[in-house]
Parts: C-alpha cells; sequence; structure tokens
C-alpha cells in the first residue's frame, strides 16, 4: 500500500500504533473523557472493532438519540457494496451506518472516506484511520485534484477488489438544507482509470443507496450561520476550530430518532441507461439522477419534517418553538432571523418536498 501511504486506512501493526498514538494524546483522553466518563481500559491483543469501537458507537447511540435502526433491511447487500449515502453528520454518518451493519446482519464495517480538511489534530487523523477510514484531500492546484482522484480512484478499487465495502457521502460535504443529490463528480472519480465503459466501471462498484434520516440536526444552527455568513460575504469560510466544534455538536447534540433506509444496488437499471444513452455525461448524469431516487424514496419522514414545511407554507405548530432556540444561538453581528428561520425550515422540510415529488 506503499503508493496509498498518505491516504490509506491504517491495517496490521500500523494500525495498533496509531491508536496508541491517539490514546497517548491527552486530547484524546479529555474528549474520550468527555463521551465516557467512566473511562476506559484499551487492551491492543484485542479485536478493537468487536470489544471497543463498536460498543462506543454503540453508547453514543444510546446517549444522544432516540434510538438508531434501519428501514427496508431486505435490500441490505451480503457482498461488497459500494455505500453511497446523503450527508448529515461529519462523524456519525458513516459511525451509525458502520453500526448497523456490523450488530444487526454481521457484516464486517466498511472503509469510510474522510476529508483530510476535518482532521484538525494529529490525534485525530491517527484514530479515524485507524478506523478503517481512508483519507480524501481536499483542496490544490488543478495538476493536484486530478492527481489526488486518481489515486483515491484506485485506492477504493484495491478495496473493493479485496472484497470490502465502502462508505461515501454522495457529494463534497454536507448538504447544508438537506436538498440532497449526488455530485456527478463522484462518479466520474470512483470510474477513473478503468478499462471498459462507465455503465461496465459503474457496475463493479455495486453502488447501494441509503437515505439518512436524523428527527433533529444538532448543527442545524451552525449551518444556517454558515449560510448566512456565505452570503453576507461569498469569500467566507470555514476554519479547521468551526469544522471540530461541528464535530463536537453533531456528535454529543439533540438527534432524536435516526433512520437509515437502504436501496438495492442499482446494477440491475444501468443497462436501461446504456441504452438510452451512450454520451458519457449524460450517462453520468442518470446515474446520479437514479441515486438520488432512490435516497429520496427511502427517507424515513419523522414529524419534524412535516411541522417544517407546515411552517414554510404559512401554518402554525409547536415545532416553531425550537427553531427560534435554534436561532438564538446563532452569534452574528447581522442576524437576519427570517432568513435565518426560513433556511433551517428548509433543511428538515426538504426531504419531505424531494420524497413527494419522486412518489407523485
Amino acid at each position: 500500500m506503499s503508493e496509498f501511504s498518505q491516504i490509506c486506512a491504517y491495517i496490521g501493526e500500523e494500525r495498533i500504533a496509531a491508536y496508541q498514538r491517539a490514546f497517548a494524546n491527552p486530547q484524546c483522553q479529555k474528549a474520550l473523557q468527555m463521551l465516557m466518563p467512566q473511562g476506559v481500559a484499551v487492551d491492543f491483543s484485542l479485536d478493537f472493532d468487536k470489544h471497543y469501537l463498536v460498543p462506543f458507537v454503540g453508547m453514543l447511540a444510546q446517549r444522544f438519540t432516540d434510538g438508531v435502526c434501519a428501514t427496508h433491511t431486505e435490500n441490505v447487500h451480503a457482498g461488497k457494496a459500494t455505500y453511497l449515502t446523503n450527508h448529515r453528520d461529519i462523524v456519525l454518518d458513516a459511525a451509525f451506518l458502520s453500526f448497523i451493519l456490523y450488530t444487526q446482519f454481521g457484516f464486517e464495517r466498511p472503509y469510510m472516506g474522510i476529508g483530510n480538511n476535518l482532521y484538525g489534530q494529529p490525534w485525530i487523523e491517527d484514530f479515524v484511520r485507524a478506523s478503517k477510514c481512508f483519507t480524501v484531500i481536499r483542496g490544490g492546484g488543478p495538476k493536484e485534484l486530478i492527481q489526488n482522484a486518481q489515486t483515491l480512484s484506485a485506492y477504493i478499487a484495491s478495496v473493493l477488489n479485496d472484497n470490502h465495502s465502502i462508505w461515501l457521502a454522495q457529494r463534497e460535504g454536507r448538504a447544508k438544507d438537506s436538498n440532497d443529490r449526488t455530485a456527478p463528480a463522484i462518479l466520474k472519480m470512483l470510474t477513473m482509470g478503468q478499462t471498459g465503459s462507465f455503465i461496465e466501471n459503474v457496475k463493479k462498484l455495486n453502488i447501494c443507496p441509503v437515505a439518512i434520516s436524523y428527527e433533529y440536526d444538532p448543527c442545524d444552527y451552525l449551518k444556517a450561520w454558515e449560510m448566512q455568513a456565505k452570503r453576507d460575504n461569498p469569500a467566507w469560510k470555514k476554519s479547521k476550530e468551526d469544522d471540530l466544534r461541528s464535530m463536537a455538536i453533531g456528535i454529543s447534540g439533540k438527534k432524536g430518532k435516526v433512520v437509515y433506509g437502504f436501496s438495492p444496488s442499482i446494477n440491475s437499471e444501468l443497462d436501461a441507461i446504456a441504452e438510452a444513452t451512450s454520451v458519457r455525461n449524460e450517462q453520468v448524469n442518470k446515474v446520479a439522477e437514479l441515486i438520488d431516487k432512490h435516497i429520496h424514496s427511502t427517507y424515513f419522514i419523522h414529524d419534524t419534517y412535516r411541522q417544517a414545511l407546515e411552517l414554510l407554507e404559512g401554518g402554525h405548530n409547536d415545532f416553531e418553538d425550537y427553531v427560534q432556540g435554534q436561532i438564538a444561538k446563532i452569534e452574528l453581528e447581522n442576524k437576519d432571523i427570517p432568513f435565518l428561520r426560513e433556511r433551517i425550515l428548509e433543511m428538515y422540510a426538504n426531504p419531505l418536498i424531494n420524497q413527494r415529488k419522486v412518489v407523485d
């Protein structure tokens, strides 16, 4: 794996060494103490996933949610798969998916892609890369972007060729407004450098879309804050500290019920796209639309989504109190309350709006 040394998930002795470095870091110890006040003594001779990582994610689910569950479980694929999901939470989207696959179906946890912009501290990189995460390098010039994409694509192909599954978000970064759409660039990256047609290469990925539905998004007010900040100053960018704050609040904030909706592999539907058009870019867009259709149709619709849409349409309900409470947390000099209210309501209403478009 020397060619992938910058991005690969750590395995074997390298994995153990990375965990040891992370657990020795005072900041890591402080973070774990906050999440697990009772503490934990780690024995690295044991199966870390079984004895520590999966129980740790289970503890997070028990402590910070009203339950993590799955729907449409008849569609869960028993072999290798590329789980492509919408993206709500920086850390927990992939963690809870792994937890469900491991505890409910006895599957090996998938390898997971995470942007290097989220590392912030060296111990975080050690911890996540030891936890079956591979690095998606963000930024760089045009030549670097192409080279990084080629390396990432080759690494993912090697993981799948070894009969492991992977998780990726359907786009770079979280969809702040929850209007989830698959980025064609993700599909182009996944099929780079492969022989065969685009459709043939997509089939090799065995893409299984998954819809993630949080009853409450603890970072909703932070996302609204970002949207106003960018509206007021298009050049505004988040800092590493902002990402770390989103990670911390996303993990420990109120989420209510979290539901994962599984779709079958899209492979059986790809030949129809190949027959409809031979133009590669058109095929890419149609595959992206197909993935979106599956995700939108399998959202679990929480009452918060219905209430948000009702408020957007001029109605009244108790969800207004929650929204105003979240807006009160936002610290901006020129806080645009109507703008922020509408953005938060859209975050909750858009999954329902998109699902109705698919169903209708």
